[in-house]
């Protein structure tokens, strides 16, 4: 793994991922809810990890179009210096899909 700090020293380790993906449609596809989350653990040290989640729904408009929101939240158990551990944003979108 290789985390680049813009103002402090860059690290790298030996890491693993671990991840989940789950989709489920409802209503014969009229909504569908999401859940993706990966985590990120350094072998040098399990206390240092980093959690990824994406969680939300989609309603499909028809033509490729799609209207959603999702929660991100982004977990890191070591940070770097003077930053926050989590990190949070609710999102709306449009998504088009070819």
């Amino acid at each position: 793994m290789s985390e680049d700090y813009g103002s402090a020293p860059d690290e790298r380790f030996p890491g693993a991922r671990f991840g989940l993906k789950y989709e489920q449609a409802f209503w014969q596809r009229w909504l569908n809810l999401f859940h993706n989350s990966d985590v990120l653990l350094s072998l040098e040290s399990l206390a240092d990890y980093l959690y990824q989640s994406r969680t939300g729904v989609r309603v499909p408009m028809g033509n490729g179009l799609s209207l959603g929101t999702q929660v991100n939240v982004d977990y890191d158990a070591v940070p770097a210096a003077g930053k926050d551990t989590t990190d949070t944003a609710l999102i709306f979108k449009l998504d088009y899909a070819l």
